[in-house]
């Protein structure tokens, strides 16, 4: 069984002869590839163990998948003959090795085109439809900032409070640290505090503790890096003010007020997912190893598809979410210590394509999927793109599709 390392997509762990100790199976061998060559082997040939937190291990979960022998023919699944569009996006994903993506044009919060294409599960033979459901937890962020936003509204929380107004015992460092910070990745805090392991139940009260003890990569507002810890945070900090879960308020104040009814949280039934898959050094297209991120919470662990996100992006432009005063400072970049602009916002990245400024965000769940919505603001018009192929660039496909319903857009 092979899975990508979370850092580079050139990186891939080869774990096999999964072995039985008191019951749990374990993989023996792990193999580390960097550029399809042979890096370190690791054999392990003999497991001490204790139980982690009262968590059960449930390793039928972890299992290694079936390969999939070859990616089967692929074709659009919604109605319509496929345009130059559809066949551009079908061979991009054969040239990949994707097997399913759905996407969608949503323009003054209309839909101009919605479909899928390929495979949710290929073993199944289960089609992508503009309905099926992709983890997006990169995505996930926009609405932590968003609930952020709603409070910062609400005169419940400023931006320029410390963190350290929300928790106690924390690190003299964190001073600077503001919610504005956590929220733009300027905060300085780590990317990840913790190594995930399939052994481990991770609780909110744990990953804060592995936050508050990680030393701070640089000082507060020097620059701005990817951040899941700051999103942590902010979704602590969230229900400490509202004194309910982060995951009520998001519901309560933005799903069910966008009318999102196919997202949610894995802590319910997940409707019509999908299935993550990568491909081997070898070229073999083979399903990802499960990651639990049911705890993922702020920073991650949730469920959409892309008609569901084209409602959240049309509540927002319509000021049903924020007001537009809000939304425009939720979307503006802050200086940074040397003088320059950052590309992240609260909650949004900006970047430049075509001529247009985009505003946006997606990424990899690091289990086979990649995600991006993007918002054409000027226009009106937004494109999401939903994958279960690591192998995916979202990028791409959003440019295709731009050079067709963005006028003026230039590849």
């Amino acid at each position: 069984m092979l899975c990508p390392r979370t850092d580079k997509a050139l990186r891939t762990e080869a774990v096999s002869n999964y072995k039985s100790f008191d019951g749990v199976k374990i993989a023996t061998k792990r193999d580390l590839y960097r550029n399809n060559i042979l890096e370190q082997r690791i054999t392990i040939t003999s497991v001490t163990h204790s139980e982690i937190e009262e968590a059960v291990f449930d390793y039928h979960r972890y299992q290694p998948p079936t390969a999939v022998r070859g990616l089967p023919n692929l074709s659009k699944n919604s109605p319509g003959v496929p345009d130059k569009t559809d066949r551009s996006i079908l061979a991009k994903m054969e040239q990949w090795s994707v097997p399913g993506m759905a996407v969608a044009v949503f323009r003054k919060g209309k839909i101009v085109k919605a479909d899928g294409y390929g495979f949710a599960d290929v073993e199944q033979r289960i089609p992508v439809l503009p309905e099926t459901c992709f983890p997006i937890a990169s995505m996930t962020k926009t609405f932590t900032a968003a609930g952020v936003m709603i409070l910062v509204q609400e005169r419940r929380i400023r931006l320029e409070d410390s963190v350290k107004v929300f928790f106690n015992d924390v690190p003299k460092s964190w001073e600077a640290i503001t919610v504005e910070r956590l929220l733009n990745h300027s905060s300085g805090l780590p990317l990840q505090p913790y190594q995930w392991s399939a052994l481990k139940n991770y609780t909110r009260e744990s990953i804060f503790e592995a936050i508050r003890t990680s030393p701070l990569e640089y000082a507060p507002g020097e620059r701005a890096t990817y951040s899941n810890a700051g999103y942590h945070l902010l979704g602590l900090i969230l229900s400490q003010v509202t004194g309910e879960s982060f995951e009520n308020f998001i519901r309560q104040r933005i799903l069910e007020k966008s009318g999102m009814k196919q997202t949610c949280f894995f802590d319910g039934p997940i409707p019509c997912r999908t299935k993550g898959y990568i491909v081997t050094p070898d070229g073999e297209l083979i399903a990802a190893f499960h990651k639990s991120v049911e705890n993922g919470g702020a920073a991650g662990g949730m469920v959409s598809n892309v008609i569901d996100i084209g409602k959240w992006d049309s509540a927002l432009s319509a000021g049903e979410i924020l007001d537009s005063a809000t939304l425009e400072r939720m979307e503006t970049p802050l200086p940074q210590a040397n003088g320059t602009d950052s590309e992240s916002t609260l909650g949004w990245f900006i970047a430049t394509r075509g001529g247009y400024r985009v505003v946006g965000h997606g990424g990899d769940s690091g289990t086979g999927f990649q995600t991006r919505i993007s918002r054409f603001e000027k226009e009106q018009t937004t494109i999401v793109v939903l994958s279960n192929g690591q192998m995916c660039d979202p990028w791409w496909v959003i440019s295709e599709l731009a050079a067709r319903y963005v006028p003026g857009f230039r590849r």
